[in-house]
């Protein structure tokens, strides 16, 4: 998807390795603000749909989504370092944050457990990430 077009080809390089960005000609600083303002523009979005959804705003609505939001990246395979990952794999995450959420309130289990298992889910992401750039490094020095 970000590789169709020069803007995305410059996103998906000032995350990777900005050195070699700036080396290119990306204007770096430029393609960074205009992410931190695509990103502002969407979350006054979601809020006024929420607004809308609720009949009220309640600023509190999204305090711990953080997590959420991190491990539904990390979960559908962005690296943490950056420079890895697509949109698709985001919302394949984020639906897997949902399904186990709606199966543990279907199952009765304690809320908090929900934390737990996102938790653990995103640990697991993280150490198969890393465990696979390191075997694809291995073979490719030894290929």
């Amino acid at each position: 998807m970000l590789g169709g077009s020069n803007f995305g080809n410059w996103i998906r390089a000032t995350g990777g390795f900005l050195d070699a960005a700036k080396s290119m000609g990306v204007p770096v600083w430029r393609v960074k603000m205009s992410c931190f303002v695509i990103c502002s523009m969407l979350a006054g979005f979601a809020g006024t749909i929420q607004v809308f959804r609720l009949g009220s705003a309640l600023p509190s609505i999204g305090d711990g989504l953080e997590l959420q939001a991190v491990a539904a990246a990390v979960i559908g395979g962005t690296a943490l370092t950056g420079g890895v990952g697509t949109v698709l794999g985001a919302i394949v995450g984020a639906l897997l944050i949902r399904v186990i959420d709606n199966g543990l309130v279907m199952s009765q289990v304690d809320a908090n457990w929900f934390k737990f298992a996102v938790g653990g889910l995103t640990i697991f992401a993280v150490v198969a990430n890393s465990w696979l750039r390191w075997t694809a490094r291995r073979i490719k020095v030894e290929g």
